[in-house]
């Protein structure tokens, strides 16, 4: 036993001596280098950065090129630091940072710049600096002039993370590009690629941001093996002040790798990202867009429009989320958000836009987009697209565009968005037109559930405009259910649109229909409200539900209030109509139970059925009253002018009708309708 109890305390006092070692080698302090020229020369000893610092070279002074192959071949990690301030003008493209046993941090401390390219333009360095190992730190330094032409073909890097082994390295407080309008470009300012993971490129915004701007491309992340990189608090396409455009030519952000995350929930961590072509275009799936600002100047509040603010071409992306500090501020761009998919490479897409502000400043009390033909909210082409959605938080604020959505897809949901509005809903920033649906647009939901519901309010023209604009294309079995159009977010008070919503057939295209171009069907089936789930249509300033041209068939209008406030009780009349009909085969109402409307106080019709080929339109069980211009109207020959019933004797009931007609029996102090009997 002794002998067995003698061995175990040799182990446990091994054990304990290796452990201080180990602790005393971690705890050594990092290898230091000091480089204090300007010239990029290779003279000095860079067996290690000790070597170095003994054998400096002819010049007697340290170049960053020696201190990088220096720190490289030195065990641990290291740290380069400057005395020379100024430009380094590379011969070369410098030596990778590869130490894989440990990090090395180059501290620029802001008065040191990289260039690749000499003042006569001769380039001599197309790309800057290549990181290939982890744990390394970049900060303070400027990269400039890394750009190669060549029979049109762009190349250069100015930095590089790349490969397996380059993961959590920082690059912040760095100057990436031109730093005015006519400054040296880089082809690419920041570039992970090859299973680059884990790496952060920025900081806060306040004093680590990299200032990333007039280069071709700004951040690109390039292959769907970079993981879980974090870019945050930096500005891109922009000035230092983070007010004045610098333009990265094409992408401010190009993202072709998986599950990374643009921005972070702290507004230190915001991105801008403005003045560029296209903002952010996405092609990897899984990432997270948050808390940025993307077409607006570091306030939030003056527009620096992008062309495109985000594009987004892959599935499970998220621009958002329902917590305000997931909220991005995407304004001020000639399309603030695009999505679209290819069908066959995504066949069920998910792409989620929640909780942000579109077209608008920060407070969501100002349009920084203007309501012309130029300017969109989303342009959406690929199905399953969300936009919003009926949890708390999950709704957008859509003002300011022409359109503030337009969608031509199938199976998408607009849910709890404020479009047209504030961010209160309680006043006007209004789209040209509120939502269209087009071309293709099959199966979307508009509202929902109560939770679910869109203030739809405020815009010049339909808040809600659902139209077939395409031959072979037929838009149909869309959904309008439990919204408020035409008031405000209380429901009580008028908001109006210049309509509440068209449902449109003819070759039409952005509301104008056109002769002789192609013939074409629909919308079909569209579903303006059902029992339990009616829409308060009220308020506007034109007709309350129109829907046009013999080529829309099967309109389905049903539980809505139209004229009321959201009571059911309160006078909130459309200026128009109550609902104008010049299609075919429209139901208003109908005999299951709680399917009626409540048509009351419009300025003209309740229910006017208008043309000669406006045919088979039902009307039934609706609570008509206080419409200016009658409860029911057939003009021009609408539903083949069938004549009103007669009614000759109470007791017994008799009277005459048109052949097959339901009469139909309801009381009212006025001539128009209100209660069934």
């Amino acid at each position: 036993m002794a002998s067995i109890h003698r061995k175990g305390t040799e182990s446990i006092g091994l054990f304990l001596i290796l452990s201080i070692l180990w602790m005393c080698a971690a705890a050594a302090p990092a290898a230091t280098v000091t480089v204090a020229t300007l010239n990029d020369v290779l003279d000095g000893d860079t067996a290690s950065i000790a070597a170095l610092t003994t054998n400096p070279g002819l010049d007697g002074m340290v170049s960053l090129r020696e201190a990088i192959l220096a720190a490289n071949n030195t065990t641990g990690t290291d740290d380069i630091y400057f005395t020379a301030t100024g430009t380094i003008l590379l011969t070369s493209t410098l030596p990778a940072l590869e130490d894989l046993t440990g990090g090395t941090a180059i501290h620029g401390g802001g008065y040191v710049a990289l260039c690749g390219t000499s003042e006569t333009g001769v380039v001599h360095a197309p790309d800057g600096l290549a990181i290939l190992s982890s744990g390394n730190l970049l900060e303070g330094l400027t990269f400039t002039g890394f750009f190669l032409e060549n029979h049109y073909v762009v190349t250069g890097r100015a930095l590089l993370v790349a490969g397996p082994q380059a993961r959590e390295n920082v690059i912040r407080g760095c100057r990436v590009g031109a730093d005015s309008a006519d400054g040296l470009v880089n082809a690419c300012g920041v570039v992970l690629a090859d299973g680059a993971c884990d790496n952060v490129i920025g900081g806060r915004i306040e004093d680590e941001a990299n200032v990333i701007s007039g280069n071709f491309d700004g951040i690109v992340i390039h292959d769907e093996s970079c993981k879980g990189n974090v870019i945050s608090g930096n500005l891109v396409g922009v000035d230092i002040s983070g007010s004045v455009a610098i333009e990265n030519d094409q992408n401010g952000m190009y993202i072709c790798g998986n599950d990374n995350v643009i921005g972070g929930l702290n507004e230190s961590y915001r991105n801008i990202i403005s003045g560029n072509f296209c903002g952010i275009d996405i092609l990897g799936t899984g990432n997270s867009l948050e808390g940025n600002y993307i077409g607006t100047d570091i306030s939030g509040a003056i527009a620096i429009g992008n062309v495109m603010g985000i594009s987004v071409r892959a599935d499970n992306s998220t621009i958002g989320g329902s917590i305000s500090s997931q909220r991005n501020v995407i304004s001020g761009n000639d399309v603030d958000v695009a999505i679209g998919l290819d069908y066959v490479q995504f066949p069920n897409p998910v792409v989620k836009v929640q909780g942000n502000y579109i077209g608008t400043d920060v407070t969501g009390e100002f349009a920084l987009s203007t309501n012309s033909s130029g300017q969109w909210g989303l342009i959406v082409s690929s199905k399953n697209a969300q936009i919003g959605g009926p949890g708390s938080g999950e709704g957008n604020l859509i003002s300011g565009h022409s359109r503030g959505i337009l969608l031509y897809a199938d199976d998408c949901s607009i849910q709890g968005n404020l479009i047209g509005t504030n961010g209160l809903a309680s006043k006007a920033l209004p789209n040209d037109t509120g939502i269209e649906l087009a071309r293709v647009a099959r199966r979307c939901m508009i509202g929902g559930v109560a939770q679910a519901a869109n203030v739809i309010s405020g815009n010049v023209n339909a808040g809600v405009l659902i139209e077939s604009n395409w031959p072979d294309a037929v838009t149909e079995d869309n959904a309008i259910l439990g919204n408020f159009i035409g008031v405000d977010g209380t429901g009580q008070y008028a908001l109006p649109n210049g309509s509440g919503i068209i449902v449109l057939g003819g070759f039409c295209f952005l509301g104008s229909c056109f002769e002789g171009y192609p013939e074409t069907v629909g919308p079909l089936h569209t579903i303006v409200g059902s029992p339990g789930f009616g829409n308060v249509i009220a308020g506007n300033l034109g007709v309350g539900i129109g829907v046009y041209n013999t080529e829309v068939s099967a309109t389905v209008i049903q539980a809505n209030l139209i004229g009321v406030a959201a009571d059911g009780v309160t006078p909130v009349p459309n200026g128009g109509q109550g609902v104008l009909i010049s299609g075919v085969n429209t139901l208003v109402g109908g005999a299951e139970p709680g399917a009626g409307n409540v048509i009351a106080y419009n300025g003209l019709a309740g229910v006017e059925v208008s043309g000669a080929a406006a045919l088979g339109n039902t009307i039934s069980r609706n609570s008509l009253f206080g419409n200016l211009g009658g409860g029911i109207v057939l003009s021009e020959g609408g539903n083949g002018g069938m004549a009103a019933p007669v009614i000759s004797m109470i007791a017994p009931l008799s009277g005459t009708t048109a052949p097959l007609a339901v009469v139909e029996l309801f009381a009212d102090d006025g001539q128009q309708g209100r209660f069934f009997v």
